[in-house]
């Protein structure tokens, strides 16, 4: 959501740039969520894993919180709104860890061995991020996890541009394909608009 109240600033009060009224904010996430929630819910078994992130941590966790409400008698949805910054789900041979990223990078490696303690038999750890706004794809020092950053969804703002990050917000969104195999995901891209 960007922000974490009406004065547009994050949850640690840093001011960003956002094109609106907060209480239209929140109608809006709210309205598009519960939209692509049902969207996938109309196709397969969903699951919505909420995941603090530095810009809303209150504001994130209402809009999960708000879904569990929304979604409770539904039987293929399930939500996740448990504040815990960094979770973990398991298919097949493979762990699939969801963290925002914005932790010290040096903890990163560790993170997916403490959210795997007791999973003795995975045999691939893989850890989705997005703090840095940008995808990347690497390998942590001893081989055993993968991490990849998604990309921003997000227009840029007056401080992207200032700091020389004029981009435009993207046109697509990504979907991670786990097969269940130690093997990184297929993934699909689909246009967003």
């Amino acid at each position: 959501l960007h922000v974490d109240n009406d004065k547009q600033e994050t949850t640690r009060g840093t001011f960003q740039q956002v094109d609106g009224r907060f209480p239209k904010i929140i109608e809006t996430a709210t309205e598009l969520l519960a939209e692509a929630i049902m969207m996938c819910a109309n196709i397969a078994p969903t699951e919505y894993i909420y995941i603090p992130g530095n810009h809303d941590r209150n504001t994130g966790w209402h809009l999960a919180y708000s879904m569990s409400m929304l979604f409770k008698d539904w039987k293929n949805v399930t939500i996740d709104y448990e504040p815990n910054p960094h979770k973990v789900r398991r298919i097949g041979d493979v762990a699939v860890g969801f963290t925002h990223g914005d932790a010290s990078p040096k903890n990163i490696d560790w993170l997916m061995h403490q959210l795997t303690v007791g999973m003795s038999d995975v045999y691939l750890r893989y850890l989705i991020t997005g703090h840095l706004h940008n995808a990347s794809l690497k390998s942590c020092a001893d081989g055993s996890t993968i991490r990849e950053g998604v990309d921003s969804f997000c227009h840029s703002g007056k401080w992207e541009h200032e700091m020389g990050y004029p981009r435009t917000p993207l046109l697509y969104l990504k979907a991670f394909l786990f097969d269940g195999t130690a093997t990184p995901p297929d993934t699909i891209i689909g246009k967003s608009r």
